[in-house]
């Protein structure tokens, strides 16, 4: 790890063994939570947290939302840790959700919301799911199929007097 203020590389402990088997991209999603960065593989939604001041793994954590979620990718919005999933299979997608992590790891999900039907369809209507890119900025959260590159799918996570709801719009690209 590299310490801004000593302007070193400091050696760490190795990431714990299923990270290491899953080192590509496309199966590890990584969120940075603060001083934690969460690491989850994303079939699994098993995540570890590293802690960059007492340097030490933690977990692992299931962040599987639910039996029918196939695939995670997690984010952050503001300084909240943050789950999408899409539901269903492989070659068949039902849905996407957003969750949001209470508290700490381990603490449970809320549900945040659920993608329109419409917008699932346009988003993965083709016979192949390729990488689901999903990005995290402010409050916004935007989700595409590589495999339909002209469909960009977004949601703004608002907070709400009653708890936290989505607006979600779809964009041509």
């Amino acid at each position: 790890m590299y310490d801004v203020n000593s302007q070193a590389w400091e050696a760490c402990p190795s990431m714990p063994a299923l990270l290491k088997s899953s080192t590509a991209s496309s199966w590890l999603s990584v969120a940075v939570a603060g001083e934690i960065m969460h690491v989850t593989e994303k079939h699994s939604g098993v995540t570890y947290s590293f802690e960059t001041i007492s340097k030490t793994w933690k977990g692992p954590f299931s962040l599987r939302p639910h039996e029918s979620v196939f695939h995670c990718v997690t984010g952050t919005l503001g300084e909240r840790l943050m789950v999408a999933g899409l539901i269903g299979k492989v070659g068949n997608v039902k849905g996407v959700k957003l969750w949001r992590v209470r508290g700490g790891l381990g603490s449970g999900m809320e549900e945040v919301g659920e993608m329109p039907k419409e917008m699932v369809r346009k988003l993965f209507s083709g016979s192949e799911l390729g990488s689901v890119e999903v990005t995290w900025i402010g409050d916004f959260v935007y989700v595409r199929n590589t495999s339909e590159p002209e469909e960009l799918v977004l949601c703004e996570v608002l907070n709400h007097l009653n708890g936290v709801g989505c607006e979600w719009r779809s964009v041509r690209n």
